[in-house]
């Protein structure tokens, strides 16, 4: 098995463990917490996530992708993730009260302060994650990630039981990322250096800026519409809008994120080794998408059962949010690698450029769109999903000279692996066995059926999953 091929293993396993630790989680907080109570997390969080963005400045992929990495360049990198994390941490810090006086909602200074802390501890910890991506080690990787979860999952549902509240989220996240980083200082690899360096960032920095700010436009058209439903509506508007695009998010990330982990280092390598980095993103865009546009497609036929399993009876109304916001998320994610592409191909300014017009574009539908309630903002955001779709192709055909008739084509089956599944998806949800079941036996129910029908249309059209199953798990 090749390094790229046990990276993968081993970062699938990794990310599927770690999302079913969240969904145990969020399917318990979410019936403890009201949508109120998590409401006003999701503003004090958003807030912090603006952050967040910035913290590491884009150190993490100059490390992975430099060709030649000396110890200097370590240091250095080191030294920038200290003055950048800690400024944040401190300007976060004075803006909390600030902030609970703009929303007018207590408790969100004392939730922003507690959720500073990993501002103070995270420089190690990026570093190391980012050397350990480099040297393909996601073994190591998994099992701080594991660690890290399940100590992050028994804390957060113990404070909850104990009355903590929103607090008990913050405190969890505010801890694990101490945990995080003690661990990081047990497995670091041989090349980590623990000294920082405060020289020659200028050219770390400039790489950086790009990647970070792309990374936080990224965010903020995730984030916004809790922001600014936060301040034009009401808490509970805010939870269920939260919860709608969290479940997508889920989704996204279980399916998605251990091979976009890998995806850096792999066009990297691919590069470095004379391959052709059109043929390789056609290859890894076609596989990932194997996965996730199925998933959105039959999430939005299932949207009602899904609410209800994970988050329970409370949260019916953010059902015809997720059903909506599946398609938002079918055409934001057709290309879900080109961020990773255009920073393999040293072409990050592109990506911050796109980034920046469609967080201005997200911004403005969402306060047009406001007056016409949530589904209304919903339902504007698939036509942004859309164009943002089209101005990708359009980004790889002029800067990256990629053919987007080749690309249409690498993704004709995963088209036909959509229909197919929809088709039977909506059949299922129309029997009337299934649909006077329980909410739990249509989920087990639904789930063994288009698992099953996922894997025989694969084989039936010969999908290119059908292989690498083989490759990675055999």
């Amino acid at each position: 098995m090749t390094k790229v091929r046990r990276a993968l293993k081993f970062s699938i396993i990794a990310n599927h463990l770690d999302s079913l630790l969240n969904l145990i989680a969020v399917v318990i907080i979410a019936r403890i917490l009201t949508p109120d109570e998590l409401g006003i997390f999701a503003i004090a969080s958003s807030i912090v996530i603006i952050a967040n963005s910035l913290k590491t400045f884009g150190v993490g992929n100059y490390l992975v992708k430099k060709a030649e990495l000396g110890k200097n360049d370590i240091k250095s990198a080191l030294g920038l993730n200290f003055i950048i994390s800690v400024t944040l941490g401190l300007i976060l810090a004075l803006a909390a009260y600030p902030a609970q006086i703009f929303y007018e909602k207590d408790d969100i200074g004392l939730l922003m302060l507690i959720l500073t802390i990993p501002f103070f501890v995270s420089p190690y910890a990026a570093n190391g994650f980012a050397l350990l991506t480099r040297d393909f080690r996601f073994d190591t990787i998994f099992k701080i990630g594991i660690i890290t979860q399940a100590s992050n999952l028994i804390m957060t549902i113990g404070l909850v039981y104990l009355g903590f509240s929103y607090y008990a989220l913050a405190i969890s996240m505010a801890v694990q990322s101490i945990i995080q980083t003690f661990l990081v200082r047990i497995f670091a690899p041989d090349s980590m250096e623990w000294i920082p360096r405060f020289k020659e960032m200028k050219h770390i920095a400039k790489f950086g800026f790009y990647v970070t700010f792309s990374n936080l436009f990224n965010k903020m058209n995730m984030i916004s519409p809790d922001l600014i439903i936060g301040k034009m509506g009401t808490p509970t508007m805010v939870a269920y809008y939260s919860r709608g695009l969290g479940l997508i998010n889920y989704i996204h990330t279980t399916l998605a994120m251990g091979i976009m982990q890998v995806a850096l280092p792999y066009f990297t390598d691919s590069k470095k080794n004379g391959m052709s980095i059109e043929d390789a993103y056609l290859k890894s865009t076609a596989l990932i998408n194997g996965l996730l546009l199925p998933a959105f497609v039959v999430a939005s036929v299932i949207s009602k059962t899904l609410v209800l399993f994970v988050f329970g009876d409370q949260w019916t109304e953010s059902a015809g949010l997720v059903a909506t916001l599946c398609f938002w998320a079918f055409f934001n994610n057709i290309h879900p690698l080109v961020s990773t592409l255009l920073i393999a191909e040293d072409k990050e300014k592109h990506m911050f450029i796109v980034n920046l017009i469609f967080t201005i574009i997200t911004v403005i539908t969402i306060f047009i769109a406001f007056p016409s309630g949530l589904n209304a903002i919903a339902q504007a955001m698939i036509a942004v999903s859309f164009v943002y779709f089209i101005t990708i192709n359009v980004v790889l055909t002029v800067y990256m000279k990629f053919s987007t008739l080749k690309f249409m084509r690498s993704q004709i089956k995963n088209f036909i692996l959509c229909l197919g599944c929809y088709a039977i998806a909506t059949g299922i949800t129309k029997i009337d066995l299934f649909i006077e079941a329980t909410t739990l036996i249509q989920m087990l129910v639904f789930l063994l059926l288009m698992g099953i029908t996922w894997i025989s249309i694969i084989f039936m059209i010969k999908h290119p999953l059908q292989q690498e199953f083989k490759k990675v798990f055999l």
